[in-house]
């Protein structure tokens, strides 16, 4: 105590108690400062205190290293969970160890042979372990329960395993598939991390595919398997690349020339694998993540297992647009558009222009530069740039203040260059091969440009008012549609947002009602005088709806629908007779 009272006095500044051992009128002034001990004391209550903040900061740490490990295991347990889903369940099977011992750890039919029970994350530098758990609880359904657990040993300590849980069941009528092979591959070095998915070959070397049946299958594929084999059955294979979108690339059915099997090396000679195979060039696919789709078809075009395998393809920058074109509308308006690239990584459009003189050569301290675009429609994009599906912009100036593009005063145009080019996820992008448009506009004059409205899905004499009010004209054409009211504009071209000048025609297409179906009514024919007479009844166009002979007490009725008609003698252009007219029901008509 007395240490800590003096050293707490010394810290505060003032003199400290004397105690019983020291006398209250010391002999001499001692100097201000901490004694030896009074500072191992301090040093020492520090360290206590410390203690007990350092393991809450490593935990921390810990933490955040074991939750990025947790995702990436979560990741590898999907993988393997979507492979296992394309098997039939007669082939799920695992070797459980003790006590149960049940199955041939050794069967490269156990998922663990198939899939593999350890991934190795080159750019962590970690490695996961795989483990299969098969629950045949539900066999007498034809279902199995099967789990993937993935775990991880490194510093720090791991956190709860990665469990996802699969059901499975028997449902295909067509050809099972065992496992799909695709070759060469190699690991998704693009990714920030790196991925599971493999990347397909893009230098011009054929990747191999090839899809191994079931063997439970195999008869499918041959009526024996008798050596040697008979010709194969009538079995396809249809393959095609989906994107996240759902739409479908490289579509091919494959017939049974495609088919391949293999017999075993030694005695006794047997069947050993039935696949099919085929080769392709992955340059002919867009950029992107895709999902390659594999599924056999039996005589009947009925389908086995769908297998998906996810795969990346990378070339560079995405593709130059195509069909780029720069239209001058007004004098401070130009209208651009173009067809996007195929490319599936693509994360934005950047559009640039630069003004130029006639011969298209840049303008002296001119360069390129961004054109101005809304940050509504960039969203949480770089500053002007397009959203990646764009294919087209309106470019649009001012005459006071001079805002390009735009023309200039009393007479002179101007001329501009722009080009387009696209961006993909890893910021690549080529400039040098972006295409470029052209475009002159005229001199400046004080009549301002038009948005044409949208007056699409209201009535036409209301879309007639709006676009008269702001100085444009219309023309509209008709379209049979029975979803709207009549009169409902269906379409207009131009399109909405467009800028035109001023008394530019909007041409409307405007929703017309089917025509009624036409009710025929009983035209009763008869004659007044005795000798019988053979006559035609003839519509305008000369196409007879009755021929016969007509007898007086003895008529004749035919069925005709609302229009004119003419009776004539003998044949449809004979003599005439008599004309009448079927206007909404039944008439007697009577010939001399």
């Amino acid at each position: 105590m007395y240490i800590l009272d003096r050293l707490t006095s010394r810290m505060r500044g003032t003199r400290p108690k004397p105690h019983a051992f020291e006398s209250k009128n010391p002999p001499y002034k001692r100097s201000q400062g901490f004694t030896l001990i009074e500072l191992m004391v301090g040093i020492t209550l520090l360290a206590i205190l410390m203690v007990g903040f350092v393991p809450v900061f490593a935990q921390g740490l810990a933490q955040s290293s074991s939750a990025r490990f947790k995702s990436v295991a979560t990741n590898i347990a999907r993988e393997k969970i979507e492979q296992i889903r394309q098997l039939d369940y007669r082939e799920i099977q695992e070797y459980k160890g003790a006590p149960y011992d049940a199955g041939d750890p050794d069967d490269p039919k156990n998922l663990s042979k198939r899939f593999g029970d350890s991934v190795t994350i080159v750019e962590r530098d970690m490695t996961f372990t795989i483990d299969y758990d098969v629950d045949e609880e539900f066999v007498d359904q034809a279902i199995k329960s099967v789990q993937v657990t993935v775990t991880w040993t490194a510093p720090p300590a791991p956190m709860s395993p990665a469990v996802l849980k699969t059901m499975v069941a028997q449902q295909y009528l067509g050809p099972r598939a065992a496992s799909l092979v695709i070759s060469p591959e190699s690991a998704d070095t693009e990714a920030p991390g790196g991925t599971p998915f493999p990347m397909l070959a893009v230098n011009g070397v054929n990747t191999t595919v090839k899809y191994y049946l079931a063997e439970s299958d195999w008869f499918m594929a041959y009526d024996s398997l008798t050596l040697p084999l008979t010709s194969p059955n009538d079995i396809k294979l249809l393959t095609y690349f989906a994107d996240d979108a759902g739409g479908q690339l490289e579509r091919l059915v494959l017939d049974n020339t495609y088919l391949h099997n293999s017999t075993t090396a030694s005695p006794p000679i047997v069947v050993e694998d039935i696949w099919f195979e085929y080769s392709f060039d992955a340059r002919d696919i867009p950029d992107g993540y895709w999902d390659f789709k594999v599924v056999m078809l039996n005589t009947f075009d009925e389908p086995g297992n769908t297998w998906t395998r996810r795969v990346r393809v990378e070339k560079g920058p995405p593709e130059p647009p195509t069909n780029f074109v720069a239209t001058a509308v007004t004098d401070v308006v130009v209208s651009l558009s173009w067809t996007p690239g195929a490319e599936r990584d693509r994360v934005r459009y950047v559009l640039e222009r630069v003004e130029t003189d006639e011969d298209r050569q840049p303008l002296a301290g001119h360069d390129w530069e961004k054109v101005s675009v809304d940050p509504t429609l960039s969203g949480s994009l770089p500053t002007n740039t397009l959203p990646p599906n764009t294919s087209a912009f309106t470019d649009m100036g001012s005459l006071d203040p001079d805002i390009p593009p735009c023309g200039s005063a009393p007479d002179a145009p101007r001329y501009y260059l722009y080009r387009v080019y696209g961006v993909d996820t890893g910021e690549r992008f080529a400039t040098d091969m972006a295409p470029m448009a052209f475009v002159e506009l005229p001199p400046a004059t004080s009549i301002l440009p038009i948005q044409v409205p949208d007056v699409r899905n209201i009535l036409v004499d209301n879309a007639k008012v709006q676009l008269n009010d702001i100085g444009l004209g219309w023309s509209a054409t008709e379209d049979v549609d029975d979803s709207v009211a009549e009169g409902t504009v269906l379409a207009q071209s131009p399109t909405p947002g467009t800028w035109v000048p001023a008394g530019t025609i909007v041409n409307l297409t405007v929703a017309i009602p089917a025509e009624p179906e036409a009710v025929p009514f009983t035209v009763t024919i008869k004659k007044d005088d005795n000798p019988g007479q053979t006559i035609v009844v003839v519509d305008l166009s000369y196409t007879p709806y009755f021929s016969g002979t007509l007898k007086k007490n003895d008529p004749v009725t035919v069925s005709l629908i609302n229009g004119n008609y003419s009776i004539r003698e003998n044949i449809p252009t004979g003599p005439w007779v008599k004309d009448f007219t079927v206007n909404g029901g039944p008439i007697t008509v009577t010939i001399p």
